[in-house]
């Protein structure tokens, strides 16, 4: 299933801004990004967490597109059960700064940590 997980150059659920630069720095030469059902307040996820890899992960137009292949893990399992009954989003998780340019909150040097699949769409 492939999925969007970041638009470039426009504002998100949580009123940033990732410019298609910012985006592009962040996934290069990665493969794959694990991730998690939901977010966690810190900055890694644990094995023990991980439900889905996020692979193929390339833009289509400004939009950060990936390829979601759930794992054999009782978070796989939930998260299986979970898109058989309601839309999730695949969000980012991870560390940058975020900067006030002309008055928008732009996110700059970000490293990801996972993509999570999340209710709420922020």
């Amino acid at each position: 299933m492939e999925v969007i997980i970041a638009v470039a150059d426009e504002p998100n659920g949580n009123n940033r801004i990732y410019p298609r630069e910012e985006l592009e720095k962040a996934i290069q030469g990665k493969t794959e990004i694990f991730g998690t059902v939901g977010m966690f307040p810190e900055s890694g996820i644990s094995l023990s967490d991980m439900s889905h890899v996020i692979k193929d992960l390339h833009f289509e137009g400004n939009a950060l597109v990936g390829t979601v292949q759930i794992l054999d893990t009782t978070n796989g399992n939930i998260l299986k059960s979970m898109l058989e009954n309601q839309h999730l989003d695949f969000r980012f998780s991870g560390y940058g700064n975020v900067v006030v340019e002309d008055g928008n909150n732009v996110v700059r040097e970000f490293t990801p940590v996972a993509i999570n699949a999340v209710t709420n769409g922020a």
